[in-house]
């Protein structure tokens, strides 16, 4: 599953680009309990899975309106994939949103604070 959607990049990009990023790694793991305290452990998948939680003190308004078409009509949410460039190592996923709804607080009249979460496809 390839998508041939890049976001943010070039004219499509989003300034600033981002406050902070916070990435975790997920690995779940499947555990079987025996008694006297062993247990049992393996890998629930065969890779682990990245997410991302991309945060933004100052985000322009023309930067929130281009960011909410994007999540509203271009990827509808979680339900189309999309490439992303990682800005902080210049590597590229595929990754979804994690959660159906943008969260942003605008102050300022012309700027937004707020985050998303997106995750490894």
């Amino acid at each position: 599953m390839s998508s041939n959607i890049d976001f943010p990049s070039g004219t499509t990009g989003i300034s600033p680009l981002y406050s902070s990023i916070q990435q975790n790694s997920k690995r779940e793991t499947i555990r079987s309990p025996f008694e006297s305290g062993y247990e049992q452990t393996r890998s629930k998948f065969t890779r682990a899975i990245k997410e991302w939680r991309i945060m933004w003190d100052h985000m322009s308004l023309a930067s929130h309106t281009t960011l909410t078409h994007f999540f509203e009509n271009t990827v509808k949410a979680g339900a189309s994939s999309w490439n992303w460039h990682n800005p902080l190592s210049g590597t590229t996923f595929e990754v979804r949103f994690i959660e159906d709804e943008l969260n942003f607080t605008n102050y300022g009249r012309d700027y937004f604070k707020g985050s998303i979460n997106i995750r490894e496809v």
